[in-house]
Protein backbone atom coordinates (compact mmCIF):
# COMPACT_ATOMS: atom_id res chain seq x y z
CA UNK A 1 0.00 0.00 0.00
CA UNK A 2 0.91 3.30 -0.92
CA UNK A 3 1.12 5.75 1.85
CA UNK A 4 0.20 9.62 1.13
CA UNK A 5 1.88 12.65 3.44
CA UNK A 6 -0.15 16.03 3.51
CA UNK A 7 1.80 18.82 2.10
CA UNK A 8 2.31 22.17 3.35
CA UNK A 9 0.19 24.02 0.81
CA UNK A 10 -2.55 21.33 1.51
CA UNK A 11 -5.89 22.87 2.76
CA UNK A 12 -8.24 20.84 4.79
CA UNK A 13 -12.05 21.73 5.56
CA UNK A 14 -12.49 22.19 9.74
CA UNK A 15 -15.61 21.76 11.19
CA UNK A 16 -17.04 23.56 14.49
CA UNK A 17 -19.48 21.37 15.31
CA UNK A 18 -20.93 17.97 13.51
CA UNK A 19 -24.72 16.36 13.48
CA UNK A 20 -25.25 13.25 14.64
CA UNK A 21 -29.06 11.18 13.46
CA UNK A 22 -29.67 9.69 16.85
CA UNK A 23 -32.00 6.41 15.83
CA UNK A 24 -35.43 6.43 17.11
CA UNK A 25 -36.07 5.73 20.67
CA UNK A 26 -37.08 2.33 22.06
CA UNK A 27 -37.59 3.69 24.87
CA UNK A 28 -39.89 6.47 25.02
CA UNK A 29 -40.99 6.41 21.32
CA UNK A 30 -39.68 9.21 20.09
CA UNK A 31 -38.68 9.51 16.11
CA UNK A 32 -34.86 10.08 15.31
CA UNK A 33 -33.97 13.47 16.35
CA UNK A 34 -30.27 15.43 15.31
CA UNK A 35 -27.64 16.42 17.84
CA UNK A 36 -24.71 18.58 17.47
CA UNK A 37 -21.16 17.86 19.09
CA UNK A 38 -18.71 20.60 19.00
CA UNK A 39 -14.99 20.96 18.62
CA UNK A 40 -14.29 24.69 18.74
CA UNK A 41 -10.80 26.19 19.88
CA UNK A 42 -10.34 29.25 21.86
CA UNK A 43 -10.81 32.75 20.14
CA UNK A 44 -9.81 36.02 21.06
CA UNK A 45 -11.33 38.82 21.37
CA UNK A 46 -10.92 41.05 18.65
CA UNK A 47 -12.17 45.08 18.31
CA UNK A 48 -15.68 44.86 19.34
CA UNK A 49 -16.41 41.05 18.53
CA UNK A 50 -16.39 38.89 22.10
CA UNK A 51 -14.03 36.09 22.26
CA UNK A 52 -15.52 32.48 22.79
CA UNK A 53 -14.28 29.94 25.00
CA UNK A 54 -13.04 26.30 23.93
CA UNK A 55 -15.47 23.49 23.46
CA UNK A 56 -14.49 20.27 22.68
CA UNK A 57 -17.33 17.96 23.37
CA UNK A 58 -17.41 14.51 24.65
CA UNK A 59 -19.13 11.67 22.81
CA UNK A 60 -20.04 7.87 22.99
CA UNK A 61 -18.09 5.97 20.50
CA UNK A 62 -18.72 2.93 18.74
CA UNK A 63 -15.91 0.25 19.20
CA UNK A 64 -14.09 -0.38 15.94
CA UNK A 65 -15.91 -2.71 13.56
CA UNK A 66 -18.91 -2.62 16.09
CA UNK A 67 -22.14 -2.83 13.60
CA UNK A 68 -24.66 0.19 15.53
CA UNK A 69 -27.77 -1.22 16.06
CA UNK A 70 -30.85 -0.15 18.03
CA UNK A 71 -30.26 -0.90 21.54
CA UNK A 72 -26.59 0.18 22.45
CA UNK A 73 -24.65 -0.64 25.53
CA UNK A 74 -20.96 -0.17 27.46
CA UNK A 75 -19.53 -3.00 26.28
CA UNK A 76 -19.79 -2.00 22.57
CA UNK A 77 -18.77 1.31 23.09
CA UNK A 78 -16.22 4.03 24.26
CA UNK A 79 -15.98 7.97 25.29
CA UNK A 80 -14.18 10.14 23.41
CA UNK A 81 -13.52 14.44 23.81
CA UNK A 82 -13.50 15.77 20.13
CA UNK A 83 -10.69 18.20 19.35
CA UNK A 84 -10.81 18.50 15.61
CA UNK A 85 -13.67 17.39 12.78
CA UNK A 86 -12.33 17.88 9.40
CA UNK A 87 -12.03 16.56 5.65
CA UNK A 88 -9.08 15.75 3.91
CA UNK A 89 -8.24 17.02 0.58
CA UNK A 90 -9.02 14.58 -2.18
CA UNK A 91 -5.49 13.45 -3.33
CA UNK A 92 -5.07 12.10 0.35
CA UNK A 93 -8.14 9.68 -0.09
CA UNK A 94 -11.95 9.55 -0.38
CA UNK A 95 -13.94 8.59 2.39
CA UNK A 96 -18.04 9.08 3.08
CA UNK A 97 -17.67 10.87 6.05
CA UNK A 98 -15.74 13.84 8.01
CA UNK A 99 -13.14 12.64 10.30
CA UNK A 100 -12.45 13.49 13.94
CA UNK A 101 -9.46 13.58 16.01
CA UNK A 102 -10.52 12.59 19.45
CA UNK A 103 -8.75 11.90 22.87
CA UNK A 104 -10.06 8.67 24.33
CA UNK A 105 -10.88 7.98 27.74
CA UNK A 106 -10.69 4.63 29.53
CA UNK A 107 -13.00 1.82 29.02
CA UNK A 108 -16.98 1.65 30.35
CA UNK A 109 -16.04 -0.44 33.54
CA UNK A 110 -15.62 0.66 36.85
CA UNK A 111 -18.61 2.18 38.95
CA UNK A 112 -19.02 4.34 41.42
CA UNK A 113 -20.32 2.35 44.29
CA UNK A 114 -22.15 5.14 45.52
CA UNK A 115 -24.54 6.46 42.26
CA UNK A 116 -23.86 3.38 39.97
CA UNK A 117 -22.61 5.67 37.40
CA UNK A 118 -19.58 4.52 35.25
CA UNK A 119 -16.18 6.12 36.80
CA UNK A 120 -13.76 6.87 33.63
CA UNK A 121 -10.38 8.60 33.43
CA UNK A 122 -8.18 10.01 30.04
CA UNK A 123 -7.04 7.16 28.60
CA UNK A 124 -2.78 7.23 28.62
CA UNK A 125 -0.34 5.21 26.30
CA UNK A 126 3.09 5.95 27.62
CA UNK A 127 2.28 8.58 29.84
CA UNK A 128 0.51 10.61 26.87
CA UNK A 129 -3.38 11.01 26.39
CA UNK A 130 -4.38 8.10 23.75
CA UNK A 131 -5.47 9.65 20.77
CA UNK A 132 -7.12 9.20 17.25
CA UNK A 133 -8.19 9.93 13.92
CA UNK A 134 -11.66 8.42 13.93
CA UNK A 135 -14.64 8.58 10.94
CA UNK A 136 -17.28 10.81 11.92
CA UNK A 137 -19.72 7.92 11.36
CA UNK A 138 -18.29 6.00 14.16
CA UNK A 139 -20.29 8.50 16.66
CA UNK A 140 -23.26 7.34 18.39
CA UNK A 141 -24.13 10.36 21.08
CA UNK A 142 -23.03 13.32 22.96
CA UNK A 143 -21.44 12.26 26.42
CA UNK A 144 -21.97 13.95 29.81
CA UNK A 145 -19.10 14.11 32.48
CA UNK A 146 -18.98 15.41 35.60
CA UNK A 147 -15.23 15.89 36.76
CA UNK A 148 -15.41 13.85 39.77
CA UNK A 149 -14.54 15.44 43.12
CA UNK A 150 -14.43 14.57 46.96
CA UNK A 151 -15.26 16.32 49.74
CA UNK A 152 -13.80 19.84 48.79
CA UNK A 153 -14.28 20.98 45.12
CA UNK A 154 -10.68 22.66 43.34
CA UNK A 155 -10.79 26.03 43.18
CA UNK A 156 -8.99 26.03 40.12
CA UNK A 157 -11.96 23.98 37.72
CA UNK A 158 -14.30 26.11 35.78
CA UNK A 159 -16.64 25.09 33.07
CA UNK A 160 -13.98 25.41 30.42
CA UNK A 161 -11.18 23.76 31.99
CA UNK A 162 -12.51 20.91 34.37
CA UNK A 163 -12.40 17.76 31.27
CA UNK A 164 -8.40 19.14 31.03
CA UNK A 165 -7.79 19.68 35.22
CA UNK A 166 -9.70 16.52 36.64
CA UNK A 167 -8.33 13.21 36.91
CA UNK A 168 -11.85 11.32 36.88
CA UNK A 169 -15.17 11.88 36.23
CA UNK A 170 -18.91 10.16 36.32
CA UNK A 171 -20.73 9.00 32.97
CA UNK A 172 -24.09 11.30 33.77
CA UNK A 173 -26.46 8.43 33.13
CA UNK A 174 -29.25 10.41 34.25
CA UNK A 175 -29.22 13.09 31.27
CA UNK A 176 -31.46 11.50 29.45
CA UNK A 177 -34.59 8.27 29.41
CA UNK A 178 -32.46 6.84 26.56
CA UNK A 179 -28.65 7.19 28.01
CA UNK A 180 -30.01 5.70 31.69
CA UNK A 181 -31.84 2.27 29.77
CA UNK A 182 -28.37 1.63 27.70
CA UNK A 183 -25.46 2.10 30.43
CA UNK A 184 -27.94 0.26 32.85
CA UNK A 185 -27.48 -3.18 30.78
Amino acid sequence: DKVLSPMESDQFDVFNQLYIKIKPSMVTGHDSSWQKIHAKPKVAACGRKAGSPTRFDTAFVWDEGHQPRVFWGPDKMQIAQVHVIFKLPDHLGHYLHPLAYVEWFTSLCRHDPISGQFIVSHSTWNHQRNVSVISADRFVCPCHLQAQCGRNISSDWTANNALETASAFHVNSYIDLDTFVALSH
